[in-house]
């Protein structure tokens, strides 16, 4: 038997907190030159919000690394969950004013 699945751009663990720079390039699928982009994604599922901080690279070519890979400009043809979508908008430079936001809603 077949499980439907849908596709995610790799993440580290979800806390409660966000890693440090040095803990979350740790966690990153394959070395390269990540940035983290502006502003956090924020998505609000039934019982809790998530705030997401994303980084991103630029390759001139594939990484040796598991995975399927699409091209940016095939993305938005893919079926990903939305709290997905939002990650992959906001690393391509193109997410809504959500994304935008720099400040947490957190309680500190």
């Amino acid at each position: 038997m077949h499980e439907a699945a849908m596709l995610e751009p790799p993440q580290g663990p979800w806390g409660e907190k966000f890693p440090g720079a040095k803990a979350a390039l740790s966690q990153a699928p394959f070395a390269a030159d990540w940035t983290k982009r502006p502003g956090l994604v924020r998505h609000g599922f039934t019982h809790f919000e998530l705030e997401i901080e994303v980084y991103a690279a630029t390759l001139s070519k594939r990484p040796k690394t598991k995975g399927n890979w699409i091209a940016a400009e095939k993305l938005r043809d893919v079926a990903l969950p939305t709290v997905m979508r939002k990650i992959v908008e906001h690393g391509l430079g193109d997410g809504p004013p959500f994304a935008a936001q720099t400040s947490s809603a957190r309680k500190r």
